[in-house]
């Protein structure tokens, strides 16, 4: 099942706040990741999967 992330800063400090949620998460696998901003913020939109343990 797919999931949704969504993380918005005022800086693109915004990919290493993703890269640091990816590393504490390792389970995750990412499908996409889509990143837009406004006049004053950042935003990222990551969609992911749980990897299935065996």
């Amino acid at each position: 099942m797919r999931q949704v992330k969504i993380f918005s800063s005022r800086s693109l400090r915004l990919e290493d706040n993703i890269n640091e949620w990816l590393m504490k998460n390792e389970s995750f696998n990412i499908v996409d990741i889509k990143m837009f901003r406004t006049e004053d913020f950042f935003y990222a939109l990551v969609i992911y999967e749980v990897k299935k343990s065996k």
